[in-house]
């Protein structure tokens, strides 16, 4: 009788142990819930970083709600579109270490024919983004568009992103011409990868990188 006694008091303990650890564990924060939304992938030597045409059904959406919360509001003065609103559709695709701390994780956001690329930066210490980085895109309107495709490249070194972007105006230069005259302006952003966050680097000749990197539109 002794025995049972004391079987049954030993299970109550571990019953309430373990309600005790689930009561005291954390829900993730939205930060942590869509950090774990990336996939990891194996870093190659470079990775073009591409617009696509089309919504890709296979990669997993952000519901806008979770994005929103996610992300700091100081990083959104960063984005080309600052989706303030439920108006846009998102989806993740991978995540790459930059370093022992950080990862580089790829979404793709639509705005009605407007496309975007980003890089979020997480820092795995502080369960956070710290950084948001626009790489690919596409938007405008009737007088003009910008369109850029970024490469990303020496990752087991120092992470660089190489961007060549293209603007298309058309612009009324002489008011009694009978058509637009058709403006096409390239240019390259280049940023690298020092104490935790990509910064801006000078070019000193862009024509070498527009050959390595051509704009493909």
């Amino acid at each position: 009788m002794l025995m049972k006694y004391t079987h049954c008091i030993t299970l109550a303990a571990l019953l309430l142990t373990l309600f005790a650890c689930r009561s005291g564990a954390k829900e993730p924060t939205a930060a942590q819930e869509l950090y774990a939304m990336f996939e990891s992938r194996e870093a190659a030597d470079t990775i073009h970083l591409t617009l696509d045409s089309v919504e890709n059904g296979s990669y997993p959406k952000i519901a806008p709600k979770l994005f929103l919360e996610a992300i700091d509001s100081s990083l959104y003065e960063k984005m080309i579109y600052m989706a303030d609103t439920f108006d846009f559709r998102a989806q993740v695709e991978w995540k790459i270490a930059l370093d022992q701390d950080h990862d580089a994780c790829l979404m793709r956001l639509f705005e009605n024919w407007w496309q975007f690329k980003y890089l979020l930066v997480y820092s795995r210490s502080t369960s956070n983004f710290v950084d948001l980085v626009p790489v690919a895109y596409l938007f405008g309107g009737d007088g003009g568009q910008v369109v850029g495709e970024g490469w990303l490249y020496d990752l087991e070194t120092r992470p660089t992103i190489v961007i060549p972007q293209q603007e298309h105006q058309l612009r009324w230069l002489d008011f009694d011409a009978e058509e637009p005259e058709i403006i096409n302006t390239r240019y390259i952003s280049l940023l690298q990868w020092v104490d935790g966050e990509f910064g801006v680097v000078p070019i000193q000749d862009t024509s070498q990188y527009i050959q390595i990197y051509p704009s493909v539109w």
